[in-house]
């Protein structure tokens, strides 16, 4: 009963950037304090997922409390259906663009992403916290 008074209670955070090496560290963290972890990442090259299983984290955890979800954070619609569906107490934003090689190829991509993608999270986030 303890258990599920617990589980009840816990919050939730929704980290974006999730496979990436500073968002999966909050990931472990936030599991680890008990909270339940919506994770948001669009699973690009740069991403990393496969350290997930490297966590030294039970797969029970994992499967009860982690809810990874493949998602660019431009998509202003999906992005609102995850917060609406998942209920976020926190958001920690690390989704960026960081390949510096990518950034100088490709520099409307990288403003795009780390720049409007922001703006779009922060809009949605809003949306979501004024309907509370």
């Amino acid at each position: 009963m303890f258990s599920e008074i617990i589980t009840f209670m816990s919050k939730t955070v929704c980290i974006t950037g999730n496979l990436g090496f500073i968002g999966n560290n909050m990931v472990k963290y936030y599991l680890d304090k008990g909270y339940k972890v919506v994770g948001i990442d669009k699973n690009d090259k740069v991403s990393t997922p496969h350290s997930i299983k490297y966590m030294t984290i039970s797969e029970e955890t994992l499967s009860w409390n982690y809810f990874p979800y493949i998602c660019d954070i431009n998509d202003s619609e999906q992005i609102r259906t995850i917060l609406f569906s998942t209920r976020p107490d926190y958001t920690i934003h690390t989704a960026a663009g960081s390949a510096v090689d990518a950034s100088i190829l490709h520099p409307e991509q990288t403003l795009k992403d780390n720049a409007l993608g922001t703006l779009s999270l922060l809009i949605q986030t809003k949306i979501y916290i004024d309907s509370l």
